[in-house]
């Protein structure tokens, strides 16, 4: 079910088994507020659905095609146009208003719990409208009379950001939407189905989309090669080809976890964050629910087959009545 909504009801309409990643959208349905731990409304839980909270080896970010005329290249002007997009992301509000508590900031590519992660690193960059504008000045892109920036040369500046055609995807709109206005920047949206976007990315035919990456190994490699100038037109979609970054990556692939591999993904974060082929996202911590009536349920990181381990008690499945929020 591609509608979010959709799949919320027919879960709680009792006709699926269990319901991994609930939509960040749809959490105030089945969750109750509140700031600390997440938990399942007390009108749920009487009715006997469980919620498990578990840290997904996944990164959201945006990326911007390195070989797009308008944002793309390795010259100073453009460089600063991308950071300054960068700086203009809010996370705090992402994680709070979008997320709904449920995510953590991604400050590199690679997620908790995947080798070769961090959790002293920090990005050099935060959210900072003030230096976004400042960057942007500097460099050239002029604000006029009504509140947008031109580009250098004084031609019209209008990013075109493609998104998903899904309530989500409406409401990440608005976000970057809010988010680039803040700091000048006009930005306009193209919906299609997350499938045509990606085949259009990999003939370098988009200049901006917002995607997640899951980890197909809890190893950094799987991370890392997303920005692997080899790997343009296939899983690169920023099209990112730098030599710095591209040594760094031979050389880390061929090494164990270990301080020296440490060294080149801290290395390589660093020239992500000065190239800004990526604005850095999160990293979601999936709240999964499920019916009192499946059986011995427990996800792991990176296998996509547990149902081979599931149960599910029918006469109590076929006794309970609709689940109501």
């Amino acid at each position: 079910m591609e509608e979010y909504q959709s799949r919320m009801l027919g879960f709680l309409n009792g006709e699926f088994d269990y319901l991994e990643q609930v939509p960040e959208s749809l959490k105030d349905m089945v969750l109750a507020p509140g700031g600390g731990a997440p938990a399942l409304k007390p009108a749920l839980a009487r009715q006997g659905l469980a919620l498990s909270t578990f840290p997904v080896l996944q990164t959201y970010y945006m990326w911007m095609n390195m070989d797009d005329p308008l944002i793309g290249g390795y010259g100073k002007d453009k460089v600063a146009l991308r950071r300054a997009i960068a700086l203009g992301y809010n996370s705090a509000e992402d994680i709070a208003l979008l997320k709904k508590g449920l995510a953590l900031p991604a400050e590199t590519p690679l997620p908790p719990n995947v080798l070769g992660y961090d959790p002293a690193y920090r990005a050099p960059e935060g959210y900072d409208p003030a230096l976004a504008r400042a960057l942007l000045e500097r460099f050239g892109y002029r604000l006029g009379k009504d509140g947008f920036r031109s580009l250098p040369d004084g031609k019209p500046l209008t990013l075109l950001m493609h998104s998903e055609p899904s309530t989500v995807g409406r409401l990440r709109d608005e976000f970057w939407r809010k988010s680039l206005n803040a700091i000048g920047l006009r930005v306009t949206f193209k919906s299609d189905k997350k499938t045509e976007v990606i085949k259009a990315s990999r003939l370098g035919k988009v200049m901006m989309f917002e995607t997640n990456w899951i980890a197909d190994f809890p190893d950094g490699d799987n991370f890392y090669q997303l920005l692997y100038g080899a790997n343009s037109g296939r899983a690169n979609y920023a099209r990112f080809n730098l030599p710095a970054f591209n040594q760094r990556y031979e050389q880390a692939r061929q090494l164990p976890d270990s301080a020296e591999r440490a060294r080149l993904y801290r290395e390589m974060a660093q020239l992500l964050h000065a190239y800004a082929p990526w604005v850095l996202l999160t990293h979601p911590i999936s709240a999964d629910i499920r019916q009192p009536w499946l059986k011995n349920y427990k996800r792991h990181p990176v296998e996509f087959t547990a149902w081979r381990y599931l149960d599910i008690n029918i006469s109590e499945r076929q006794r309970s009545a609709k689940i109501t929020p």
